[in-house]
């Protein structure tokens, strides 16, 4: 009979275990119960691995565990997104991303993924503009410059951007496509590396996001000669757009998202959904965005960011093929 109570109560206890454990309100109430890895695909260092420390550290203290950076830098990101789409749907291993780098690569070259069905989205973080940077005293004083000296000197136009699969990658190359030029594209692992082999005079030109450069642009210590945006942005108003320069725009504002592998359960996904909008209401985030000139419009979560990336994975696979830049 005490065998028989034993063998009940056990069962109930188990059961208990499960129903907390194995469905999606059990696995939620308790998570997170160890670190999670945030994979960050840039160098350390940069405006947005300085972003992304912060927004780190707050929803630390909302989930009660710590959120530890790890770094796969290279590709225009794509080397961190294929890493997490890899990675155990556990929810322990999450990403930064953008919608460029997911969208993007695998129309143009061999993933680990085939497209946004391959992760699950959990917030938008932030919206960064590219723009076309030079050294002051360059003799490159419009994007028609560029192009000129291109035209009269082919393969000597050194452009530095962040590899294949890259918003700035994509724009110069259909740039040169269009206007039947032979440039040289210098791809490094973050915006950050690309200024720094701008102000080395290892490269004539950098296309990349503003996180690399903003602070040198305040500084006068690098020209801006476009932005890669549909309108000029606010803080430099005096700027063209790529378009207004006669170039069109082949890529505008990059969404940099949080990333997690598919199949990640839904009830740990909006609870991490709701710690990484906590955390960008922070006043150190917000400042950090402004310095980059991240801005923080149009912030998008779980279901509706899934649905607007397989838009962009359609857009972007739509303009590599009038490229003729996909993947043959």
């Amino acid at each position: 009979m005490k065998s028989q109570k034993k063998l009940y109560l056990f069962s109930i206890l188990l059961a208990v275990f499960i129903i907390l454990f194995t469905t999606q309100e059990g696995m939620a109430l308790y998570y997170p119960t160890r670190p999670i890895t945030l994979i960050v695909p840039y160098s350390p260092g940069g405006g947005s691995d300085v972003a992304s420390k912060i927004v780190a550290q707050k929803i630390s203290e909302f989930l009660g565990q710590p959120v530890v950076s790890e770094y796969k830098p290279g590709a225009a990101g794509a080397i961190g997104a294929a890493y997490v789409a890899t990675a155990k749907p556990d929810g322990y291993t999450l990403g930064l991303g953008s919608d460029v780098a997911i969208t993007l690569a695998p129309h143009q070259q061999k993933m680990p993924w085939t497209g946004p069905e391959d992760f699950t989205f959990i917030a938008q973080v932030g919206t960064l503009t590219n723009g076309l940077v030079v050294l002051p005293d360059s003799p490159l004083r419009t994007v028609k410059d560029m192009v000129e000296f291109a035209r009269a000197n082919p393969g000597k136009l050194s452009i530095a951007t962040l590899g294949k699969g890259g918003a700035g990658d994509l724009s110069m190359e259909g740039l040169a496509k269009r206007e039947n030029l032979k440039i040289n594209l210098v791809p490094f692992p973050g915006a950050a590396p690309c200024t720094t082999a701008l102000l080395g005079g290892h490269v004539m030109a950098v296309a990349a996001g503003f996180s690399g450069y903003n602070h040198l642009l305040k500084a006068k210590k690098v020209r801006l000669l476009a932005v890669q945006k549909e309108t000029r942005m606010d803080e430099y108003p005096d700027v063209p757009t790529l378009k207004e320069s006669g170039y069109g725009n082949l890529v505008a504002d990059v969404y940099h998202v949080v990333i997690g592998p598919k199949n990640m359960d839904k009830g740990v996904v909006s609870k991490l959904a709701a710690a990484f909008k906590k955390g960008m209401e922070n006043p150190a985030y917000v400042k950090a965005n402004t310095d980059i000139a991240m801005h923080d419009s149009n912030f998008v979560f779980e279901d509706k960011l899934a649905a607007f990336m397989v838009q962009a994975y359609k857009q972007n696979g739509a303009l590599i093929k009038e490229l003729g830049m996909e993947v043959k």
